[in-house]
């Protein structure tokens, strides 16, 4: 029988351990629905923008139109770890997102896309 690792870890305060993953993180999945309801996953970058998560998606891209139409949508990011431990141990954060979408060229467009 192979041999089970047991990780001890701190109680950490949720609302920190979240920031603390989303700031070590530049890419995150990102889920939307179509208006029949069929979802589209993928993993985009971004970028903390205004207490936001800031995307960039190509307009050929599915995620394009549901984001325009702000349907539903969601994020998840996982902590990397190369390490071989358990992978359901990894550190992650899932939330459920309205789409705010900017033009381009746009102060908020501009704070995503950086220098």
């Amino acid at each position: 029988m192979p041999a089970v690792e047991t990780v001890a870890m701190e109680a950490e305060d949720p609302r920190r351990a979240a920031a603390r993953l989303v700031s070590a993180q530049s890419w995150l999945a990102l889920a939307t629905v179509d208006a029949s309801g069929v979802p589209a996953l993928s993993y985009v970058p971004f970028a903390p923008a205004d207490a936001a998560f800031g995307v960039v998606v190509s307009g050929l891209a599915a995620h394009t139109a549901n984001l325009l139409a702000r349907r539903p949508a969601s994020v998840l990011l996982v902590e990397d770890d190369p390490s071989p431990r358990d992978a359901y141990a990894r550190a992650r954060f899932s939330a459920a997102v309205t789409p705010w979408p900017h033009a381009p060229g746009s102060p908020q467009a501009e704070a995503v896309l950086g220098d």
